[in-house]
């Protein structure tokens, strides 16, 4: 495994040379590839800079209605599937409909079968109590258990 040291803090009064402290640490080169982007590599020198996240793109892509391009309307074109109406019709399909019962079943099966978990977000003790916190409020002290939870919330799709 290929190591890196990484200082704690950097003197700039001596042309940028790291300074060591105790808070130095050897890190391994497959966690600082995930974590920083590289910026130039010298003799005896890696520059890395901090990965920043990409914005998600929040923008509308659909909808329905009047556009400001065409004159006619986009609604569906059954009107049984619009409203209230279509909430209930859609409930029946989901409930009768031998195709879209496997479709919902496909969805949702993974999601069911899977193993929930919670992380830590560190090593330290604090994060472990944080983590087992968050479990026994997911497992433990809600009103319905976390897979009833899960079947109700995939009702949702």
């Amino acid at each position: 495994m290929t190591e890196l040291w990484v200082p704690s803090s950097v003197d700039h009064r001596s042309n940028g040379t790291a300074k060591g402290t105790l808070h130095d640490e050897l890190v391994a080169m497959s966690d600082v590839i995930s974590k920083y982007e590289l910026v130039s590599v010298g003799e005896h020198v890696i520059v890395v800079t901090e990965k920043k996240l990409a914005e998600p793109d929040m923008r509308e892509l659909g909808n329905t209605g009047m556009t400001s391009y065409w004159s006619f309307a986009r609604q569906d074109y059954n009107p049984e599937l619009r409203g209230i109406q279509g909430l209930k019709n859609y409930d029946k399909m989901r409930r009768n409909d031998g195709q879209i019962r496997a479709t919902l079943r496909l969805v949702k099966t993974p999601v069911l079968a899977a193993r929930w978990y919670i992380e830590p977000g560190g090593t330290r003790k604090m994060d472990q109590t944080i983590a087992d916190f968050v479990w026994d409020n997911l497992q433990k002290w809600m009103s319905m258990s976390w897979p009833a939870f899960l079947t109700e919330a995939l009702l949702l799709i």
